[in-house]
């Protein structure tokens, strides 16, 4: 068999939809506000949990692979000058037609999360544009490098970081898992 034969083209993936399946926010501070100015950095905490619903697709175009990539996040700011209590759930449907259900694995772990981690900032931000203590800005990172430093099966990632700063500098707290397919 010749090299050129054995030479796959790469799988292509399409993003069907994305929801906000959970968007909480509460003032937990009551009446009382900290006086005085706020310090340039404040203190943000990230607890992240990200799955995997592996789905058979058939479409008109033939059969292929879906599957449903959820990230949980609870967004936990600094209580003494941001008294809020935040959860953001972000849920991407993506689909492969010619790939196999190892690269569409491959995609979910490494990449879906990248697509996804922008609308949870955005979210965090919208839901506390109009806070009394001030809006939550969550900084860019390379979210799927943290959330893959562990197989996904028993990762177990946990820091903290202070907002705003450099985007390395912020660590969540990850917890990836699959869940097989049906």
């Amino acid at each position: 068999v010749s090299p050129e034969a054995e030479t796959k083209a790469p799988a292509t993936f399409s993003l069907l939809n994305i929801a906000v399946s959970k968007a909480v926010y509460e003032f937990v501070g009551g009446d009382q506000l900290k006086a005085g100015p706020k310090p340039p950095k404040l203190q943000v905490n990230l607890e992240m949990i990200a799955r995997v619903k592996l789905l058979a697709v058939k479409t008109d175009q033939g059969d292929g692979h879906g599957a449903v990539v959820e990230l949980d996040c609870k967004i936990k700011p600094d209580m003494e000058w941001q008294p809020y209590r935040l959860e953001v759930n972000i849920a991407g449907a993506f689909q492969t037609l010619d790939g196999t259900v190892d690269d569409l694995m491959v995609f979910a772990q490494r990449a879906a999360p990248s697509i996804l981690f922008p609308y949870i900032r955005e979210t965090a931000h919208r839901l506390t544009m109009d806070a009394p203590a001030g809006v939550i800005r969550l900084d860019p990172m390379n979210i799927s490098t943290l959330l893959n430093q562990n197989p996904w099966s028993d990762a177990n990632i946990s820091a903290s970081a202070s907002e705003p700063q450099p985007p390395s500098s912020q660590s969540p707290s990850a917890s990836p898992e699959i869940e097989p397919q049906p």
